[in-house]
């Protein structure tokens, strides 16, 4: 691990990390990764050397997003994200391994749906104007 490894997390997004992701990613998923750093990453762990950033903590933390309403799929999305940054400071070798490696995102937990009633499949089908999709319909409720 070399002295860079102190530097903090923020200026290392700002000056390095997100420069390189943008030269080679689509601007839609840069707006996700940046929104993961802007509103969840950085206020937490921006003000943190990147060889001070332990997984124990990080792990720790995904409950606490969680417990703030933030549903599963979006703090794996925040977890992805935070292992990238941390992934590319330790291709670099600004860190000796990603301190994210051993954390696990929330599972994701299934949504309970109740099926549709006879009625509401025959009103869905009913509304469709095109008779091959409303063909379609009928027989996928069936």
């Amino acid at each position: 691990m070399t002295e860079l490894g102190g530097r903090l997390l923020a200026a290392w997004v700002a000056d390095d990390w997100l420069p390189w992701y943008r030269r080679r990613r689509r601007p839609a998923s840069v707006r996700v990764r940046h929104g993961h750093l802007r509103n969840h990453i950085l206020p937490r762990w921006g003000d943190r050397r990147l060889n001070q950033i332990g997984g124990a903590e990080v792990q720790r933390w995904h409950g606490d997003l969680e417990a703030g309403g933030l549903k599963p799929s979006t703090v794996k999305g925040i977890h992805a994200t935070f292992s990238a940054v941390l992934g590319r400071a330790v291709a670099l070798g600004l860190l000796g391994r990603n301190p994210l490696a051993g954390v696990t995102p929330p599972p994701k937990r299934g949504e309970e749906r109740e099926p549709w009633t006879m009625a509401e499949a025959a009103a869905f089908v009913a509304a469709e104007d095109d008779p091959a999709w409303r063909l379609c319909w009928a027989l996928l409720a069936a």
